[in-house]
Parts: C-alpha cells; sequence; structure tokens
C-alpha cells in the first residue's frame, strides 16, 4: 500500500506532537518506522525457494497494511490536535 505520510511529514508531527500534552504521536511514529523497516526488510528479503518468496511476499504485503492503518491513525491524532504537517 502506498505511504500515507512521508518521513518528512511523520517528523513534523513529532516535533509539534512535543508542545501537546501527548505522546501519542511519538508512540505511532515509532511503531510506524518499525513497520516500514520490516517492510523493507521482507521485501528484499532472499529467498531460498518458492515457499519462502511466497512468505516473503505475504509478509510485505500485510506489514504494509498495519503501516498503512497507523499512518491513518496518526493523521487522525494530528488532525485532531491541530498538528499541520
Amino acid at each position: 500500500m502506498p505511504r500515507v505520510l512521508s518521513s518528512e511529514q511523520i517528523n513534523t508531527i513529532i516535533k509539534a506532537g512535543s508542545n501537546i500534552n501527548c505522546e501519542c504521536p511519538q508512540h505511532l511514529s515509532e511503531i510506524i518506522g518499525k513497520l516500514v523497516a520490516f517492510e523493507k526488510y521482507s521485501s528484499q528479503c532472499e529467498a531460498r525457494n518458492p515457499q519462502d518468496a511466497e512468505i516473503h511476499t505475504l509478509l510485505e504485503e500485510e506489514t504494509s497494511k498495519c503501516r498503512h492503518a497507523f499512518e491513518k491513525l496518526l493523521v487522525a491524532v494530528a488532525n485532531f490536535e491541530n498538528i499541520e504537517y
């Protein structure tokens, strides 16, 4: 799934989030970062055989869906807190 937010937008939200009494932007950003890293890892993982390639494709696709959902959550928090990004 395509990215909802760029890394720059996420960093903008994190910086603005330090001005509010809520750590959700920071926590969501950390989760998104880990999901992005695992998504990339899964896409680049060496396939030993067709079944191995299949499981890594599944991991990449499902991680992409999770990352997309967490990015949408971060957008919702940013909008709720009137954070421009």
